[in-house]
């Protein structure tokens, strides 16, 4: 693993839930709170998983336009 995957891994490894953003068939942009299964920092290789229905909204987005934004913050640290 490159060191800038292992500086994400850390920075993410105690932050469970982001705020997963995707772009609308009308152009808008949409988030929601995602919990991020649990990930090995020493095998990270920069992909994420979420679980949700596949009939969900979320889903429609990302088959309409694939680009994602995550958000992560712990604010107690200000990470």
């Amino acid at each position: 693993m490159n060191d800038d995957l292992l500086k994400l891994a850390v920075a993410l490894k105690d932050i469970k839930f982001t705020m997963f953003t995707t772009v609308g068939e009308d152009g808008n942009l949409y988030s929601r709170p995602m919990a991020t299964l649990e990930m090995d920092e020493r095998n990270f290789d920069g992909r994420l998983w979420f679980f949700t229905d596949i009939d969900s909204p979320k889903v429609q987005n990302l088959n309409n336009d694939p680009h994602v934004n995550l958000a992560y913050a712990r604010p107690e640290d200000q990470k």
